[in-house]
């Protein structure tokens, strides 16, 4: 068997060698007699063939004896014929001994190699370490870890972060494998756990496990994460133990083809004693020269020969292990003295056992010793009746495979149970309910606010911080409990022969003041919350996805309502999903089907009653429930994402306006547009922004943006430098629903913002509540102190307009100039109230009460 190194070189594996006895039968033929000369003759003719025949194995022959037929011949009494072809088998024995010493010779310098391959295997074994990738499906985002490109042959910054930089290295014969996989694993979400080929640094092929989990959500698959495994050694080790059946195989039939012969000619052979001597000392160097533990038994089970890796498999047999004793023996001394264990049955009967399973034709198994070694027995019987048997140790090998074993079922950073081993843990607890009376509660959690720690101290201490989280979790658990990470900052909790709901509550509730403590990360003190759904079984039926699903619904919950709580699952989150669900699918159809429209709502110069502008409303005409207020379809089109579709379908149609309006040279204004704040966040959008002005011709003087005060906060310190770049572009800027957020005035200053959006929530009583009129006021001032214009929205009365002109305020928009209005209606209102304004007349809308 042969594994093979980095570069596809096949390297041995190192075996042990024995020593070699001292040629016998020197002198023998000084001590023989003329009386006894005949006999002796006659017996060493016997010995001479069955040397002749073992001399021509070579190793892989000795490892595959068992297909080895070994006869006992006879030589008739007519000795004195034997001398006379004396000199012939001189000459014959000479060949078959120069054969078999070339072949030894190649054995004992193979040996090195081996040793020096078994040793670059166990190091290779100790320091595995599997990579890790990270798949954002929906935005084709992807992470791949440091190990995961060091496994590939490249350093961090050699290898992009993208699915393709790894998948077109995938061997060609293995790409619609792993293709299908993929797709599998995401339709039927069956398990993804492929072998595949992937083409390294160094342009060669190595063999690699890749096991992956995706994550769904409400739209189907989100992400998928997993792990990759070098495990080119143990796939080439397979190949090489194929290919070496085959040649065993071969070479067997060679034998048998090679005993024909030799039975033909051993009638005309003679063997010389000091030959014959020698061949046996050749022989036995050969079989000591096998890697693996050699024996061999006759019919009636008594011991023939075997190697000194056998007996160092057995050290506290070495006594025992000799030729001529019986295979019943050599098992009631492994019994006695305890290499061979028990389990609870008689002694006896296990021996029995032993034996009844080495008299049968073909054996394999694996025993372990009382040590605790793993022995791994091939046995094979031969068509003469003898037992041919070869032992390895496999204790190593079965340390590796249960490390990639636990490696599968394991979260790498945590040490914790990951996603596979949680479904297998929950269905063993679900059978368990089914067959009591107890309940059994599932807590889905994550950690509030844990992308401000990888945002300020940095991954590692991020790390740290799962680390601590999963070991104070523990803390929290029963013995009977499980805790799993699922990955990222989320975890999950199997509580067990719970008696009533509460009983899983209190644990909620325990874990939550647990994770509320602080942590000490490195120098800093870190502060962090949990928020948990939970779902109790059977009360709640479900296979474990199902329960799962629950369980996420009912952290959504938690997280609408304010994060830093538990909360139980009910029937009626469900409906809403679907409600929400349905409403995404109509959100989809509608933008397909062109159902959203553009209405315009006018502003107004509070002091000259000049018309400055507009704001850009999205209206939906669904075929079925009519208009859908904005209320209900802008929060499913953010959560979806398909705010990011409505919003270039809004431009387009905005800049198409404007562009219409410059061609005919008409009456028009500046029109303001809503930003959300997944437009605000797309990497590139000042870019796309100034590729949409410059293709359209539009001059950007027309247009304004205006975002919420909110996104100014939770865009970070590039809100800054994004909106000074906007502004570069001659756009205007307006800061919506002002007063409802947190911003600073030191914030506020830094923003290059044209205009401050008084939210109508402060304009609807501010006639009879002197707390918003109070704030009102105060808005206005802190506007006019930083240099920017004021605009109310919401203005429904004569009233709310002369108290926002008498305080200062400089625009205003709402009911009581218009609602908002089609595109043709708002171009009339357009010209009509010029012409108003330039016939000077008294018919034009007063706020003033002039």
């Amino acid at each position: 068997m042969s594994i093979s190194d980095q570069t596809g070189t096949p390297t041995e594996l190192r075996g042990g060698s024995g020593t070699r006895e001292p040629a016998r039968g020197g002198r023998l033929r000084d001590t023989l007699d003329s009386k006894s000369l005949r006999d002796l003759a006659g017996g060493l003719a016997v010995l001479g063939i069955f040397i002749l025949l073992m001399i021509r194995f070579d190793v892989a022959e000795l490892m595959a004896l068992h297909r080895v037929h070994l006869k006992i011949l006879r030589i008739d009494e007519l000795m004195a014929e034997i001398f006379a072809f004396s000199i012939f088998v001189a000459w014959f024995s000479y060949r078959r001994w120069a054969e078999s010493a070339k072949s030894a010779g190649k054995l004992l310098e193979s040996q090195a190699e081996l040793e020096d391959a078994n040793e670059r295997f166990s190091l290779a074994v100790a320091g595995s370490s599997a990579g890790l990738w990270d798949w954002r499906l929906r935005r084709g985002e992807t992470f791949l870890s440091p190990r995961f490109k060091e496994l590939l042959g490249f350093s961090d910054d050699e290898m992009p972060n993208r699915m393709a930089a790894w998948q077109e290295r995938i061997h060609a014969d293995d790409k619609e494998f792993a293709a299908k996989a993929v797709e599998r694993h995401l339709s039927e979400q069956h398990p993804y756990n492929i072998e595949i080929r992937i083409r390294t640094s160094a342009e060669t092929y190595r063999w690699y496990q890749v096991v992956g989990q995706a994550r769904w959500d409400d739209h189907g698959p989100a992400r998928m994460t997993g792990s990759l495994v070098d495990i080119s050694d143990r796939k080439l080790a397979e190949e090489d133990s194929a290919r070496s059946k085959l040649v065993l195989e071969a070479q067997v039939a060679e034998l048998e083809d090679l005993q024909s012969r030799i039975e033909e000619e051993a009638a005309q052979a003679i063997g010389l004693a000091e030959q014959l001597a020698q061949a046996q000392a050749q022989l036995d160097d050969a079989v000591e020269s096998i890697s693996e533990g050699f024996a061999l038994w006759d019919k009636n089970d008594v011991l023939v020969m075997c190697n000194g890796r056998y007996r160092r498999i057995y050290p506290d047999l070495a006594d025992v292990i000799v030729p001529g004793v019986s295979f019943v023996d050599f098992v009631r001394a492994a019994y006695e003295r305890g290499i061979f264990t028990l389990d609870g049955e008689d002694q006896e009967e296990a021996i029995a056992d032993r034996v009844a399973r080495h008299r049968t034709s073909v054996s394999a198994f694996e025993h372990d010793l009382g040590d605790g070694r793993r022995i791994r027995v091939s046995k094979r019987r031969t068509k003469s009746g003898h037992m041919v048997g070869i032992f390895s140790d496999f204790t190593e090998r079965r340390a590796a495979e249960a490390t990639i074993e636990r490696m599968a079922l394991e979260d790498a950073l945590t040490g914790l149970p990951n996603r596979a081993r949680f479904y297998a843990d929950l269905e063993a607890g679900l059978a368990m309910v089914d067959r009591t009376k107890w309940r059994l509660g599932v807590m889905l959690l994550d950690l509030d606010h844990f992308k401000d720690v990888n945002d300020t101290l940095g991954h590692a201490a991020g790390d740290e911080l799962l680390r601590q989280v999963a070991k104070r979790l523990l803390g929290c658990l029963r013995k009977s409990d499980s805790l799993a990470r699922l990955g990222g900052d989320e975890f999950a909790v199997i509580v067990t022969k719970a008696k009533s709901p509460d009983d899983v509550t209190r644990l909620a509730l325990r874990i939550t003041q647990a994770i509320d403590r602080p942590f000490m990360i490195g120098s800093s003190e870190v502060h962090v919350g949990t928020s948990i759904g939970i779902t109790i079984y059977p009360d709640d039926h479900g296979t474990p996805e199902q329960l799962l699903r629950n369980a996420d619904l009912a952290l959504y919950r938690v997280k609408e309502d304010g994060r830093g709580a538990h909360q139980l699952y009910d029937k009626q989150m469900h409906l809403e999903v679907q409600s929400r669900r349905t409403m995404e699918d109509d959100l989809r159809r509608g933008i397909v089907e062109e159902q959203f429209h553009l209405v315009f709502q006018p502003q107004i110069a509070l002091e000259s009653n000049e018309l400055v502008g507009a704001e850009v409303l999205l209206r939906w005409q669904h075929p079925e429930r009519g208009d859908v207020p904005a209320s209900e379809f802008i929060p499913a089109a953010e959560s979806s994402r398909l705010i990011l579709k409505l919003g270039d379908w809004l431009f387009a149609e905005v800049l198409e306006v404007i562009k219409d309006w410059e061609a005919q040279q008409g009456i028009f204004v500046p029109l303001s547009v809503n930003l959300s704040p997944l437009q605000f966040k797309q990497p590139g959008f000042t870019e796309d922004l100034k590729d949409r002005l410059m293709a359209s011709g539009v001059d950007p003087g027309w247009l304004e943006l205006e975002i919420t005060e909110t996104m100014t906060l939770e865009s970070g310190e590039n809100t800054a430098t994004i909106l000074g770049n906007i502004k570069a572009l001659g756009v205007g800027l307006a800061i919506d629903d002002f007063g409802t957020g947190y911003s600073s005035l030191g914030r506020l200053k830094e923003l290059p913002v044209d205009r401050l959006k008084i939210d109508q929530s402060f304009v609807r009583d501010i006639l009879a509540s002197d707390v918003d009129a109070a704030i009102t006021r105060a808005m206005i001032q802190l506007g006019h102190s930083l240099g920017i214009k004021v605009i109310a929205e919401g203005v429904e009365t004569a009233e709310q307009g002369q108290f926002l002109l008498k305080h200062g305020c400089d625009q205003a928009q709402g009911y009581y100039y218009s609602r908002p209005l089609e595109l043709e209606a708002f171009t009339s209102f357009v010209s009509d109230w010029s012409a108003r304004l330039d016939a000077g007349n008294n018919g034009r809308q007063k706020v003033s009460g002039q």
